[in-house]
């Protein structure tokens, strides 16, 4: 996903961290390691000082990941309206989206927990990513959500609690 390296000030984000800034990119430290890596900064300034370094290797695998564009946010919320998604559309955004849609059109009622925590993450991530992107807050954008899953058929109500638990986080 990942296939340009990182330059200091680059944006990524985390479902967890929210929105991170590259705060440095260094070098290997050992001649045992050849590969450098990141430090990166939550944006937020209720994290406090916490700092991830990141090897480059395991940048992939850490769940990172590079912003997406306004015109992919937009097809996701259109996504979430009618459920047509494209193959060139793919990424951890759309992973999200695509977990939130599914339990949206699920009929039974939600008992594993561990399904729920995900679609708890879900949510989170996909709320505060589509909202920085597209410059508008979380609270806005779990309506947007509700909103475009409605529209195609009723939702779920877990999924439902959980959008509105988003605005509260």
């Amino acid at each position: 996903m990942m296939s340009k390296t990182l330059e200091k000030e680059d944006l990524l984000f985390h479902v967890t961290h929210g929105l991170c800034r590259v705060s440095a990119v260094m070098a290997a430290t050992t001649a045992a390691s050849n590969e450098g890596s990141y430090a990166l900064v939550p944006v937020s300034l209720n994290h406090g000082k916490v700092r991830f370094i990141i090897p480059q290797s395991s940048l992939e695998n850490s769940g990172f990941s590079r912003l997406i564009s306004v015109k992919q946010a937009l097809a996701i919320l259109e996504y979430f309206k009618t459920g047509n998604k494209k193959e060139t559309e793919f990424g951890h955004a759309w992973t999200l989206a695509e977990t939130i849609r599914s339990e949206s059109c699920s009929k039974e009622p939600q008992k594993d927990k561990r399904k729920r925590q995900k679609l708890e993450h879900s949510v989170k991530g996909i709320t505060g990513e589509l909202a920085f992107v597209l410059n508008q807050s979380v609270g806005d954008m779990v309506g947007k959500i509700q909103k475009s899953l409605a529209s195609s058929s009723p939702v779920n109500p877990l999924v439902l609690t959980v959008l509105a638990n988003a605005n509260t986080d």
